[in-house]
């Protein structure tokens, strides 16, 4: 049985070192895989003709900030 109290408190204990893999990426001096992450995800909406601003705004600066290409995919 899943007590939610204690799953929040190991959140909660664990927050300072979660992260995601390109936060990781970034703070190694690693490429962080921007393309395959958010590029993928703008790749599939734009097959169903759809656009994801949020995505796209924050790929960009992810780039911006790691020195990366902007994945075509989120140059509109």
């Amino acid at each position: 049985r899943v007590e939610p109290a204690d799953t929040m408190g190991e959140l909660d204990d664990a927050h300072d070192t979660l992260g995601s893999s390109m936060q990781r990426d970034i703070a190694a001096g690693m490429e962080p895989e921007l393309d395959a992450i958010a590029g993928s995800v703008l790749r599939a909406a734009a097959r169903h003709g759809l656009r994801c601003p949020t995505i796209e705004r924050l790929a960009a600066r992810v780039a911006e900030r790691s020195g990366v290409p902007v994945p075509a995919a989120a140059l509109g």
